[in-house]
């Protein structure tokens, strides 16, 4: 197996570095990006953190792994003798307390996981940065991977939860764990130990945390939601008593008849039956006048005299 070393600090003159202090060589611009985006999120207010945060993620065959925690506490907390001693004046940067990474990539294959003790880590740190510690600009030293032979069989987790209780699980035993995982499985995931702030696993950043019993019931209890509300949508269709329609008959395309078009038709028609009308009243009155006519031709005529004065007879009878 081989690793190489990979440390997020600052130095006695310089800020931290955004491409990391030390890393492996050949590690991408976006490698660089995707493990800071893991790592960042677990320094924040380490300074009032007493104690140690783990960190696993894998992505794409690589893994890193590691520990956040400040500085001072690194040194006396997981140092001792000599090197307790030796680490104590980059404890703190004049008086000012500091957080770090110390940490290491492997690439995921075989079947062992590397063991790296707090000494392995101390060792990195003195080899690489130290001698930079002075130095008035900041450079990221780039690292060859090289052999380690300190590794344990790797084995597959099995837990039904990504959320634990910090105050019961050891959460090295679970970073080892989590180191099988990028072995066995090495899809994208995050692990990270002793989280204060659960936004960092709902913006997904971790998708396993240790973390206050407090917090792992949010956090199950949104699990839950989430898995409520997406269930609907899972169901399938449910069946229902399909109710006998007509077939609908295909569509005669037909030519639209405007509003215009129909009221003309329509005024057309009332025309031709008042005309109708009109004509029969025409051919009744002809019928008419042909018949008193034909009457009064067939009666006896009389001459004009009689039809313009009244007879003698007539004037006396007045009289």
């Amino acid at each position: 197996m081989e690793i190489a070393p990979l440390i997020h600090s600052r130095t006695g003159q310089c800020d931290y570095n955004s491409k990391f202090a030390v890393h492996p060589k050949n590690f991408s611009s976006n490698m660089i990006l995707w493990a800071r985006s893991k790592i960042s999120p677990a320094t924040r207010n380490i300074g009032c953190f007493d104690g140690i945060r783990r960190i696993v993620a894998a992505k794409n065959g690589t893994c890193i792994a590691g520990i956040v925690c400040s500085m001072k506490y690194f040194v006396n907390n997981c140092l001792t003798g000599e090197e307790k001693e030796s680490a104590q004046p980059y404890s703190h940067i004049r008086g000012t307390l500091y957080g770090v990474f110390l940490g290491y990539v492997f690439k995921c294959k075989g079947n062992e996981i590397p063991i790296v003790s707090n000494s392995d880590l101390w060792q990195c740190f003195s080899k690489y940065l130290i001698p930079e510690w002075e130095k008035k600009s900041a450079r990221a030293v780039e690292v060859d991977y090289f052999p380690w032979d300190k590794v344990k069989p790797a084995h597959a987790p099995n837990h039904e939860t990504e959320f634990y209780d910090s105050a019961i699980v050891d959460d090295e035993e679970l970073f080892r764990e989590y180191l099988s995982k990028a072995l066995i499985s090495p899809e994208k995931f995050a692990f990270c130990s002793n989280v204060e702030n659960i936004q960092a696993v709902e913006d997904g950043i971790y998708t396993a945390v240790t973390t206050s019993a407090s917090n792992v019931d949010k956090l199950k209890r949104r699990v839950k939601e989430e898995q409520a509300r997406q269930k609907p949508l899972a169901e399938p269709e449910k069946k229902t008593k399909k109710i006998p329609t007509l077939q609908k008959q295909p569509d005669v395309p037909t030519t639209p008849t405007p509003t215009l078009t129909t009221t003309t038709n329509t005024h057309k028609a009332q025309s031709t039956q008042a005309s109708r009308k009109f004509l029969w009243i025409i051919l009744l009155s002809v019928l008419i006048i042909l018949v008193v006519a034909i009457s009064f031709m067939t009666s006896e005529p009389k001459n004009d005299l009689e039809q313009n004065f009244p007879t003698q007879t007539d004037s006396y009878e007045k009289d």
